[in-house]
């Protein structure tokens, strides 16, 4: 994220074996860094290696193929009717298609999807017509360690632990039938959500020790009506934004 002074805000500036500490690079900073091969940047995405999850949702009409093109590459596996389609897309002619109840996608069991207490960045832009869960980190409730979001008929967007202990519940977060890009940052102990880049709502009491170690897209495997994403990225132990921003093009 680049700051108002042209730095970069969160990427790591030490050069030493501390690469996590989080602060803004000049561009004289980065000029420097970037002579020295120490510039933190793996292809445009400062955190690339942070990355847990990155769908594109590209692909051919009906492919069951989602391709993982973060660093862990991970092997997807489709659920129910769950397809790539190119009836919609927001970039690359494609998207993730959830036709209804039975489609979601899951990924491996790992530990990057582990984030503890720690910061975290998940984001999408999502097409809807109908309502239920986006994503969780869990197929059924297990406790306050399990992550979910929920849709209800566009009118309340609710992300919470299934425990309770954390509980953000807004109101106009989506609208239905287009496209809409959603993030939902964790910040030390306080959770943002982002519209099309604006907060929608916080809730500072998001402490929890996050350790389950699945994800699932669309993972209630619940609602009605039909869904679609497009570039899902998951950053494990960074809060990408921290105030509004233009949310990303393609990834």
């Amino acid at each position: 994220m680049i700051g108002f002074n042209g730095g970069l805000i969160g990427a790591a500036r030490e050069t030493s074996a501390n690469q996590s500490l989080p602060g803004v690079w000049t561009p004289r900073e980065q000029l420097k860094a970037k002579r020295a091969s120490t510039w933190p940047i793996i292809g445009d995405d400062p955190y690339f290696a942070n990355v847990s999850l990155l769908l594109r949702g590209d692909g051919t009409n009906g492919s069951t193929t989602f391709t993982d093109g973060g660093p862990n590459g991970f092997t997807i596996t489709a659920n129910g009717t769950a397809q790539i389609s190119t009836a919609q897309s927001k970039y690359g002619g494609a998207s993730m298609y959830f036709p209804g109840t039975s489609a979601y996608l899951s990924t491996p069991s790992n530990a990057a999807f582990q984030f503890g207490t720690g910061d975290f960045t998940i984001e999408f832009w999502v097409y809807l017509s109908g309502s239920g869960s986006l994503f969780s980190n869990s197929t059924s409730s297990l406790g306050s360690n399990c992550l979910n979001c929920r849709l209800y008929s566009y009118g309340t967007l609710d992300f919470y632990t299934s425990g309770g202990a954390e509980y953000t519940s807004l109101t106009s977060a989506v609208t239905a039938s287009t496209w809409t890009h959603l993030a939902f940052v964790r910040s030390g102990n306080t959770v943002t959500i982002y519209k099309n880049g604006t907060s929608i709502g916080s809730n500072a009491n998001w402490g929890i020790n996050l350790n389950l170690t699945n994800f699932y897209i669309n993972g209630g495997r619940d609602g009605n009506g039909q869904k679609y994403y497009d570039d899902f990225r998951i950053t494990k132990g960074i809060a990408r934004y921290t105030s509004n921003f233009t949310p990303p093009g393609a990834l």
